[in-house]
């Protein structure tokens, strides 16, 4: 009997850690504020994290527009593929410890930018016109504006 209620209470248990772990990576560490968004908690250092990598991408937009400006496709195409998936893998040791307090639309807000900017570069390479290179900007940008508009970033409390 001892055995079937020690049994049954570890299955319970593990359930519970899985629907906490679940519910963790969906929601990460985060909740809905008064204007409507949701508000990420991170520490000082993960929040400085995030915004020098949204800088950074804001910075490449400008520099590659200044590229195309001069009909400079190689320099806009390796711009462009700096703030792709090279950017993540460059910064994945150090976003390891966020991407689990990180909601799950936020994730894909994220990954689907920086995919955006990997088929932007493609796009440089291979002179596609400057209609369908502006169209894949507007789309890149479009996906910064929604993170921004239902997202924001609060400090962890420190007691």
């Amino acid at each position: 009997m001892k055995k079937k209620i020690i049994l049954f209470s570890g299955w319970i248990l593990w359930i519970v850690t899985m629907v906490y772990g679940i519910s963790l990576f969906i929601h990460g560490n985060s909740f809905k504020t008064e204007d409507n968004r949701i508000a990420i908690v991170l520490n000082k250092g993960e929040k400085e994290l995030v915004l020098s990598e949204m800088r950074i991408l804001l910075s490449v937009i400008q520099e590659m527009l200044v590229f195309l400006s001069k009909e400079d496709y190689d320099s806009a195409s390796k711009k462009s593929k700096e703030a792709g998936m090279d950017l993540v893998n460059n910064l994945a040791a150090a976003e390891k410890s966020i991407l689990v307090k990180l909601p799950v639309e936020f994730k894909k807000l994220g990954m689907g930018t920086h995919d955006g900017f990997d088929d932007l570069s493609k796009s440089i390479r291979e002179k596609k016109s400057y209609p369908v290179l502006l169209k894949e900007m507007g789309e890149i940008t479009s996906l910064c504006v929604t993170g921004h508009k239902t997202n924001k970033i609060e400090l962890e409390k420190s007691f």
